[in-house]
């Protein structure tokens, strides 16, 4: 805490509503034995010394790993590593997210009243819900999230290591380039001790020494200091991607409401709460969403000076798809669809409904002690009285990668995670395992909010079964988006009336990997030379509507490093509605390999894709229905060989094959490694 003496966040609730610094209480009342004062502290549960004990051994309950057996080759350090506090001068620079998390999280500061930013809410204190409760508050969505997971996500380590063997002599320059946006705390505070540095593995891994601080913010990831002190200056120009945004001073947070309560924070952590528009704003994503990377020749030697002077090419481009399309708010007169990045993907409805709430736990003046009948050195109420908010952002952050997400759920602890919560009384309510929640967001934001198939009607021809499909893109953005690795294919199956598959396009194995007819991978599937095309009519069991992104390095074989980007031969991705040739950074974001003639409607901004399949005619009579399935990889087979080849033996790569060969997505979403996005089916 701000004093320097208290780092358990349980502490830093209750204790910031003291009206001095010292952050004390002037009573014996939790030392009492018995407490007759009022009737609200045993009703709470404050039974004398008990609620610092309780609270002590709720802090002190294990971290057990769901898959006891799982171990990882090479660990990275454990969250309890991580932690970076306000010092007695207060904050210097960033902190770890369990400064924030002691208010921020549904802790049950009374020990049987039910928290704030818990759901359902009105649970009376006599009567545990018979559910478990869900715990939507900032902390403990975000750390749930591969946002908050960034630096020890797995597949982002394999990938970083890959580069690293790619092009050994700028290993260092890589290293800081990729830690810019997923160790951001850490690469930061080491620039801003010396700016000459460069921000390493070496750094990330640090736990002792005079690197302990910058490793342990590196391995917090996008934590809450990152997007909380981001300020307006240059957000949404080319000058702040790549994590180049700027932040303001340590003493300053900033937050999306007009009325803030700044006490209890300046009082406990030295930090003043503000209003800022930064933080609703789609440019704050886009600093990180929007990636440029240098085009390196694995067969050439590169200096820091020649790595830095490299053309560069784009890694991802999610905010420019964004701002083309009919969701950008960044227009004159943003019409009926238009929306943020916040509103789709930090949602403020649970299960289906809006959410009214305080966003923090603090000892505020819903508690009687608080008024001064026994606690006299409590700060005035008006000080510390939170209001009710109705526009909640949750912080879910989801995406789609449900995969490594499950990666966390069912080994979070041989990964180093801290599996508990020490901030709520387990004894007394129960809540969803907030990684389970995490998941389950996810999915439902993959399959429900994502796409939308229709199928025409058929018509039988000479030549086979013409079936029209329209397969519609609702996010925001193009469909797959993000990283350039994702992709999404459509399965199309021709059935007879008893449900049995007589002809398919697009159909995968357990693996995931794309097959014909006959169970044998399609001669694209792993191939560093071709690819398939964008159909505009699919005829054979060998050819599928895959939408992605494919580039060739600079010695024309295709590639996954993000720093081979030579030449990028082809980009089918789903459009977003709305997306225009003459619309901002068209040139940036327009599809490769899609021919205008021939598929006029996908350059229209209709954000669809109209295709037609012809099912041979020795079937047609046949066919009674037929099945379409958009499905999405966000590690497809091809992308994981390479991983496996590049890094070999290397520890980050070793990592990620354990944790491919043990993870079980049987009965998830995710089985046999696709989430299928929309369905649908015709009869004839």
């Amino acid at each position: 805490a701000y004093g320097g003496q208290i780092y358990d966040p349980n502490c830093v609730g209750c204790h910031a509503s003291a009206n001095n610094r010292e952050l004390t209480f002037s009573a014996l009342v939790n030392m009492a034995k018995e407490v007759r004062t009022t009737a609200l502290p045993e009703r709470n549960g404050l039974m004398g010394g008990s609620q610092h004990a309780r609270l002590s051994a709720v802090a002190r309950s294990p971290s057990v790993a769901k898959t006891a057996s799982f171990k990882m080759p090479h660990p990275l350090p454990a969250q309890s590593s991580d932690k970076v506090i306000v010092g007695a001068q207060g904050p210097h620079g960033f902190v770890s997210n369990d400064v924030c998390a002691g208010c921020h999280d549904a802790s049950n500061l009374a020990l049987g009243v039910q928290a704030n930013m818990s759901f359902p809410y009105g649970v009376a204190p006599a009567q545990p819900p018979k559910v478990p409760l869900t715990n939507f508050s900032m902390w403990s969505e975000w750390s749930a999230s591969l946002m908050g997971l960034s630096g020890r996500d797995p597949v982002f380590q394999a990938q970083r290591e890959s580069e690293t063997r790619l092009y050994p002599e700028v290993a260092n320059e890589i290293d800081n380039t990729c830690y810019s946006c997923h160790a951001v705390m850490g690469q930061r505070t080491l620039i801003a001790q010396d700016p000459k540095a460069l921000y390493t593995h070496a750094h990330f891994l640090s736990t002792q020494g005079r690197h302990a601080e910058v490793g342990a913010l590196g391995r917090d990831g996008v934590s809450c200091t990152v997007c909380h002190r981001i300020v307006p200056d240059n957000l949404g120009t080319p000058a702040s991607f790549t994590g180049k945004f700027k932040v303001a001073d340590p003493t300053s947070v900033f937050g999306p409401y007009l009325d803030v309560v700044t006490y209890p924070m300046q009082n406990s952590v030295g930090m003043t709460p503000k209003h800022s528009t930064a933080i609703q704003d789609p440019a704050l994503c886009g600093s990180c969403h929007v990636v440029q990377t240098p085009i390196l020749d694995a067969r050439k030697k590169y200096t820091r000076q020649s790595y830095d002077g490299a053309k560069k090419s784009h890694e991802q481009t999610t905010y420019l798809e964004w701002l083309n399309s009919q969701f950008s708010t960044k227009v004159t007169a943003p019409g009926p669809s238009a929306q943020t990045c916040q509103n789709c993907h930090m949602s403020n409805h649970l299960h289906g409904k809006p959410l009214t709430s305080k966003i923090a736990n603090i000892e505020d003046n819903t508690y009687v002690d608080a008024q001064g009948q026994v606690f006299p050195n409590t700060a005035p109420a008006k000080l510390i009285t939170l209001t009710p908010r109705q526009q909640f952002g949750r912080h879910t952050l989801v995406g789609a990668n449900l995969i490594t997400l499950e990666m966390f759920r069912q080994f979070g602890g041989p990964m180093g995670l801290t599996l508990t919560d020490p901030n709520y009384d387990t004894s007394r309510f129960k809540f969803v395992d907030r990684f389970a929640l995490s998941t389950r967001e996810t999915t439902e934001q993959t399959q429900e909010r994502s796409a939308k198939i229709d199928i025409g009607t058929m018509v039988n021809t000479p030549s086979g079964l013409m079936v029209p499909i329209v397969v519609s893109n609702l996010a925001g953005h193009k469909l797959p988006s993000g990283v350039g690795f994702r992709r999404a294919f459509l399965t199309i199956e021709a059935m007879d009336s008893s449900g049995q598959v007589l002809w398919a396009s697009g159909r995968s194995n357990a693996q995931g990997v794309l097959i014909d007819a006959v169970g044998q991978p399609l001669a694209t599937e792993f191939s560093k030379t071709t690819w398939q095309p964008h159909y505009k009519l699919i005829t054979s069991d060998k050819q599928a509507q895959i939408y992605e992104t494919r580039s060739k390095d600079s010695a024309g074989l295709l590639t996954t490093s993000f720093l081979a980007l030579a030449n990028d031969v082809k980009d089918n991705r789903l459009l977003p509605k709305g997306w225009s040739e003459t619309g901002p950074y068209a040139s940036w974001t327009s599809p490769i390999g899609v021919d205008k003639n021939s598929n006029p409607g996908y350059w229209q901004g209709r954000g669809q894709d109209r295709l037609m399949v012809r099912v041979p005619s020795r079937f047609a009579a046949q066919v009674k229905s037929v099945r379409v399935a958009l499905n999405y990889q966000s590690l497809p087979p091809y992308y994981l060989q390479d991983r496996f080849q590049i890094g070999g033996n290397g520890p980050m790569t070793e990592n990620l094959k354990a944790l491919v060969g043990a993870v079980n997505l049987n009965g998830t979403a995710a089985e046999s490694w696709k989430i299928t996005m929309a369905t649908a089916t015709q009869s004839r």
